[in-house]
């Protein structure tokens, strides 16, 4: 081993530069593609223990249409907890444009929000609370009124900030108000909503139930009709939908060919190239150090002792060219994604801790490949 001491690694500057490109490449488009993700699978506010019925016929998860009436229905469902319908609509507010989410009382069952200033709103007039994020943004304060638009119904109306409020989840790039403001701004039927979320208890819950109820909705009773008053709306079969809140957008993704794995494989795909670039680099290395390798052999080096001792070196360095790649990466999509918004929501990029240990791993082993391919004797 004492030879080898007189190694010395020779071409870093290549090196550097085809593991740097590598990793900015690998890491800029999976970390879009990622935010993306995220953003559009959030909309549907995923929580533990939470199914949501939906439009089946419709193209997004947002631009259907669903009864209002059988939120009353499944309430009757053995293990039901709270059901909130919601009718979720874009707005705009001078030129800039959220969504607002007209919803009951039963919405602050099922949504973990805390509010921050003022008030929660009163649900028979005028008033919104704005996520902390949609406040900022306004420069507005508890108290103030604003015009909204409907940018689907193009109808107006002027509300009153009755508080703000704090989710940590992308209702706070949105704005709550009544049921009946959403259902107005967005022009339609005062018998249907965007979507309806149901908080259940998964050991009394049977999901089937809500499927079951398609081809037999009750009338509500006069007690019910008092809240909310309803006509009687048929709903065909098959028309409405229910799944967990967190595999809604996977179903949608489906209709085309699509899932997160499907994804993945792309992704997985795409890279590929970049690790073929990594392979090329390590290789390309060891070809650099022929010369003095041959030298170390031809006094009693091992070949597999110089292997070993490259890969040391070589495995450090792509370490830290990945890293920078990655904070490269990081820099890159957070500048070119911070005015793109997902169905009017802004694209967050935070790399998990665990995609930077995977992407570690990947690098190394991609280092690996190069030195076991590399042949000392030249």
């Amino acid at each position: 081993m004492s030879l080898l001491r007189y190694f010395r690694v020779r071409g870093w500057p290549l090196f550097y530069i085809l593991v740097f490109l590598s990793s900015l490449y690998i890491s800029a488009l999976g970390l879009t593609v990622d935010g993306i993700y995220r953003v559009a699978s959030s909309e549907t506010l995923p929580s533990e223990n939470v199914y949501v019925v939906y439009d089946r016929g419709s193209s997004t998860p947002f631009s259907g249409l669903v009864p209002l009436g059988l939120a009353l229905n499944i309430s009757r469902i053995d293990g039901v907890l709270a059901v909130s319908p919601e009718v979720v609509v874009p707005v705009a507010i001078g030129d800039r444009h959220f969504v607002l989410r007209g919803v009951t009382s039963s919405f602050f069952r099922v949504s973990n929000i805390t509010v921050v200033e003022g008030g929660l709103i009163d649900l028979d007039r005028g008033e919104v609370l704005l996520g902390i994020e949609v406040a900022g943004s306004l420069g507005v304060k508890v108290g103030d009124s604003l015009m909204l638009a409907g940018v689907l119904g193009k109808s107006y109306l002027e509300v009153v900030i009755a508080g703000i409020f704090r989710s940590g989840s992308v209702l706070d790039e949105e704005i709550v108000a009544p049921l009946f403001i959403g259902q107005w701004l967005r022009g339609s039927d005062y018998n249907y909503v965007t979507m309806i979320r149901v908080l259940v208890d998964p050991q009394l819950f049977d999901p089937s139930e809500i499927e079951g109820l398609w081809g037999r909705v009750e009338a509500p009773s006069e007690a019910e009709l008092s809240i909310l008053p309803l006509r009687a709306v048929k709903v065909r079969p098959g028309a409405v939908g229910s799944v967990s809140s967190g595999g809604l957008l996977e179903s949608y993704l489906r209709r085309y060919g699509l899932s997160y794995s499907v994804i993945n494989v792309a992704l997985f795909s795409t890279g590929l190239l970049a690790g073929l670039a990594t392979i090329y680099a390590t290789i390309v290395m060891g070809v650099l150090q022929g010369r003095q390798s041959s030298i170390l052999i031809s006094i009693g080096a091992s070949s597999r002792r110089i292997k070993l001792v490259l890969f040391s070196k070589l495995a450090t360095a792509a370490l830290a060219a990945m890293l920078m790649g990655l904070m490269a990466a990081i820099f890159y999509t957070s500048l070119s994604l911070g005015s793109v918004k997902v169905l009017y929501h802004g694209i967050r990029v935070v790399p998990s801790v665990g995609v930077v240990v995977s992407e570690a791993v990947i690098f190394i082993i991609l280092v690996a490949m190069g030195v076991w391919l590399w042949s000392p004797e030249g």
